[in-house]
Order: structure tokens, then sequence, then C-alpha cells
């Protein structure tokens, strides 16, 4: 049985028709992952694909398009059941056991919220908030940014930037989750600035 922890982090990350400030984008696979602060795995969910009607699938580019045709995607969203509302129904209740409830007294302090996180995670950040409603309902506002951490240590220790191994991406959502995961675990064992 998981134990709440507040330094526990809901690693995400979904692929979708196109960026959210397209009103009529919607999100079409999903996945998630849980680690403790040392960023040790201790739950996978997904990945999920999530049905999106031929209406919803006309409003990708032609980039996003190939891309979502490529990792065969699009044909398992035309052929998938689960409806969002079930997709935030499943991942509410996978993350739930994880972290405390928000507005619960922690160690005397009021948890704020579990903590996201992902690379370029303010687009994931915003497909929870605009499509998972129960998800959301227990998110923070305070995100972990695995890119911005990145900008970091490209600028503050160019020689481990350079070393970086290549990252293993092929735009499916856990895939992309364990890389960033692996980027963040690279960049905390070289170390943000070179060492004086």
């Amino acid at each position: 049985m998981p134990i709440p922890d507040p330094d526990n982090v809901l690693w995400l990350d979904f692929e979708a028709t196109g960026l959210m400030n397209n009103p009529k984008a919607v999100p079409l696979e999903g996945a998630a992952v849980i680690t403790d602060a040392n960023l040790n795995e201790l739950a996978s969910f997904g990945p999920f694909t999530i049905h999106a009607d031929e209406d919803e699938l006309a409003v990708m580019n032609d980039y996003v398009t190939e891309m979502h045709t490529k990792t065969g995607l699009i044909d398992r969203v035309r052929a998938s059941t689960m409806t969002r509302s079930q997709f935030d129904i499943h991942l509410a209740a996978f993350a739930a056991p994880y972290f405390p409830a928000k507005g619960e007294i922690v160690d005397g302090v009021k948890y704020r919220g579990m903590i996201v996180g992902g690379n370029s995670v303010k687009f994931d950040y915003d497909v929870i908030e605009k499509f998972f409603h129960r998800t959301n309902a227990n998110m923070d506002y305070r995100v972990i940014d695995i890119t911005s951490v990145g900008e970091l240590v490209r600028r503050w220790n160019p020689a481990a930037w350079d070393a970086m191994p290549p990252k293993d991406s092929d735009h499916t959502a856990m895939t992309d989750i364990r890389a960033g995961l692996d980027e963040l675990r690279y960049y905390r064992s070289a170390g943000l600035t070179p060492a004086s």
C-alpha cells in the first residue's frame, strides 16, 4: 500500500491534436509515472489511448498528423473506447494513494497539492486543467519543468550539456516521460554547475 508523501512527483506526458492554445485541440494519449523525491519510480500509469472523433482529429496540422500516423496513434485513437472522462477518473484514482489530499495538514503544514513534472510541462499542465478536472482538483500550481533545468545546465555547465547522452524520444507518452526522467537524473549526476 503506497504511503502518501508530499515530496512525490506526478510526471505526465500527453500526445494531442495540437497545442492547448487551439480551443479545438484534444488529448489523444496520456501516461504518468510517480517518483519519490529522488526520482525512484514508484508506479506507472498507461499509456492509454483516448478516443477522439473525426472532427476532433481534423484539427491536426500536417506535422502533427504525420507524427501521430508514424507512431500508429491515429489508428489507436479511432479504435479506442476510452473517453476523456474515463481517463480522468482512472488518472485521479491512480495518483490519489501517493499524495496527501489538498488542504490536508502534513507535519504541521497545509498541503498545497501534488506537484506535476515533465518536459515542457506547461502543455501537460494545460491539458489537465482543461480536460481532467478530477486530477486537477489535487494539483498545485507549482511544476517541475525538465526543460527549464536543461536550459540552466546549458548556461551554467556547458561541458555537462555537451556530454549529455542522446534523448530516447519517439513521440509516445510513456517513452517521453521515461526519457525526461533519465535526462533529469543525468543533470543531477552532472551537477548544474561545474565543480570549482
